[in-house]
């Protein structure tokens, strides 16, 4: 089994709930599901702020800023769960840090936002 998110919550107002996925001890009982599942949440949008750390031994992109609008599947890839699985006695603590942010009303991307996105790609292309 693995813990809800809202296990994290910290804080929240109608419709909006944010979590503060910190350091700390691994679930420690033999088959118990470490990482969050691959999943389709219906209800809200997800975004997921990482500021660093690390995932059984697997670093985590600080500034990545992830987005998983209503109803996308989304998760961790499930490489990532077996290898858990198989370095479950190596691995005592989860290192992640990640703030994540869930909301009931749809977001969407501000002009400012597309542009800048799109101004990336075009500038990784021409590398």
């Amino acid at each position: 089994m693995h813990l809800p998110p809202t296990v994290h919550l910290f804080m929240q107002a109608t419709g909006v709930y944010v979590m503060n996925f910190l350091p700390r001890p691994a679930e420690a009982r033999k088959g118990a599901e470490r990482l969050p599942w691959f999943h389709r949440n219906t209800d809200f949008d997800e975004i997921a702020f990482f500021h660093g750390g690390s995932m059984f031994g697997i670093g985590m992109p600080p500034g990545l800023i992830s987005h998983a609008p209503q109803g996308i599947h989304h998760g961790i890839p499930e490489k990532a769960r077996e290898r858990s699985r198989r370095k479950f006695d190596e691995f005592d603590r989860v290192e992640w840090k990640v703030i994540a942010i869930d909301t009931r009303r749809r977001l969407i991307a501000t002009p400012v936002m597309t542009e800048s996105a799109s101004a990336e790609v075009q500038e990784e292309a021409q590398v």
